[in-house]
C-alpha cells in the first residue's frame, strides 16, 4: 500500500517513530492522488532525511512534516515527466528524426495516448476475473474513444502539443471512470472497501477531524479500488 510504503520510509530515514499523524497521511494522500511513484517519494524522502542531519546534531532536531521533503520529491517528480515524455521546450534542433518529421515529444506524447486506447480495448477483451466485468461495463458507459478523440483534437496543433492540457483532460476521464465503478460495483463490495479503509484509518481517526477523516477514508477506499481492479491511472505518466 503507498501510504504504508512512505510511513515505513520516512520513520526509517528521519530515525524516529513508525506511523504517521493524521497530517502526514493526507499529505501522502495527495501525492498517490497526483499519481507521483512511490519510489520518487521515498527516494526525495531519503535525500532530504540525509542532508538534513548532514546539517543538524543527531537527536537535536528531526523532520516532523512531509511538507519538508516535498521540494525534493517535486524536483524528482519533474525530473521523472521530463525523461518519460520529454521537455516540451525542446527547439527544433534537439528533436530527433522520425518518419513524420515532428518532434520528437509530440511522437512520444501520441505513442503514450495510443497506450491509453490499446489499455482500454484490452480490458474490453479481457475475461480473467469477476472484476474485470465492472470494468467493461464502466468503459461501455462512458465515451473513452471520443474523449480521447477530442483530446488529441484539442491538444495538437501543428508540430506542438499541450501536455499539461492533455494531463488534465486525462485526468477527467480517470475521474469519470473511477466514478462509474463506484455506480456498477455492488453494495457488498463497496461495504468491503470501505470496511478495510476504515480498518486502515483506526489508528489515526480520533486525531482526526471529522471532515478530514471523511476526506481521507474516500481517497483511501478509492486507492483500494485501484489496487483490487490492478486500475493504473489514466495519464500521460502512469507506469
Amino acid at each position: 500500500m503507498y501510504i504504508a510504503r512512505i510511513e515505513e520510509c520516512f520513520s526509517r530515514y528521519r530515525r524516529h517513530g513508525n506511523i504517521l499523524s493524521p497530517q502526514n497521511w493526507l499529505i501522502a494522500e495527495r501525492w498517490e492522488q497526483t499519481g507521483i511513484p512511490i519510489n520518487i517519494v521515498c527516494k526525495g524522502i531519503k535525500k532530504t532525511c540525509r542532508q538534513f542531519r548532514s546539517t543538524h546534531n543527531e537527536g537535536e532536531e528531526r523532520i516532523d512534516i512531509l511538507t519538508y521533503c516535498e521540494p525534493e520529491i517535486l524536483r524528482l517528480w519533474k525530473d521523472y515527466r521530463k525523461a518519460l515524455i520529454g521537455s516540451p521546450d525542446k527547439k527544433p534542433d534537439d528533436a530527433s528524426d522520425n518518419s513524420n518529421g515532428e518532434d520528437q515529444v509530440v511522437v512520444v506524447v501520441r505513442k503514450r495516448l495510443e497506450d491509453i486506447r490499446r489499455d482500454f480495448t484490452d480490458t474490453i477483451s479481457a475475461a480473467d476475473d469477476p472484476w474485470d466485468d465492472f470494468k467493461k461495463m464502466a468503459l461501455g458507459q462512458i465515451d473513452w474513444p471520443g474523449a480521447l478523440d477530442f483530446i488529441e483534437n484539442e491538444c495538437f496543433k501543428g508540430e506542438q502539443v499541450d501536455i499539461d492540457l492533455i494531463e488534465k483532460r486525462l485526468s477527467n476521464l480517470d475521474r469519470l471512470y473511477i466514478n462509474k465503478l463506484f455506480e456498477l460495483i455492488p453494495k457488498e463490495q463497496r461495504d468491503g472497501l470501505a470496511k478495510e479503509a476504515e480498518d486502515d484509518l483506526l489508528p489515526y481517526k480520533g486525531q482526526m477531524e471529522m471532515e478530514i477523516y471523511s476526506e481521507t477514508l474516500e481517497i483511501s477506499i478509492e486507492s483500494l479500488l485501484r489496487e483490487r481492479l490492478s486500475l493504473k491511472r489514466i495519464s500521460l505518466y502512469a507506469t
